[in-house]
């Protein structure tokens, strides 16, 4: 879709000038704790409080780990340098 340039902000239709708008900077912060500890984790973590001997479950731990710790970091590093 292209939008005329003569044609001024205020004359659009409103959904069309929330998807103009600029994503807040500090709900990316929000997104990325809520995909990471509930998306990733319940579905993750669940299987690793079964007591089982599973590889799967041992290779998996080190990218999980590491994935949670990218993104506390990400929840308090400066939301305009992300």
């Amino acid at each position: 879709m292209k939008i005329d340039t003569e044609v001024k902000k205020e004359h659009l239709p409103t959904y069309v000038q929330e998807h103009l708008m600029f994503f807040d900077s500090l709900q990316k912060n929000g997104l990325v704790a809520g995909i990471t500890f509930a998306g990733l984790d319940v579905l993750i973590a669940v299987p690793l409080f079964y007591p089982t001997n599973n590889l799967f479950h041992f290779v998996l731990l080190p990218f999980l780990i590491f994935i949670n710790i990218w993104a506390i970091r990400l929840l308090f590093k400066n939301s305009y340098s992300i």
